[in-house]
């Protein structure tokens, strides 16, 4: 079976979902979707306001391609 990875960037307070506090994760699997990625991570769909897959707006379940880039925009912001 062929693995999927992709590079997810946590902007905001997402990236207290990564025990390593890093602003940038690579992910492995057989399939992912960013629904995938958000339970990989342990973060509750509540706290995701938008999902993009390299550049453009994503769907929770929209399959991921290899080498695609995710990023997940917090709900709300601070300043």
């Amino acid at each position: 079976m062929t693995c999927v990875r992709v590079t997810v960037r946590l902007k905001g307070q997402l990236c207290w979902y990564d025990k390593e506090r890093r602003r940038e994760v690579t992910l492995e699997a057989t399939s992912l979707t960013v629904r995938t990625i958000l339970q990989e991570l342990g973060i509750p769909e509540s706290e995701l306001y938008l999902a993009t897959v390299d550049g453009t707006k994503a769907s929770l379940d929209q399959p991921l391609k290899d080498g695609a880039t995710v990023e997940l925009l917090p709900a709300i912001g601070g300043g």
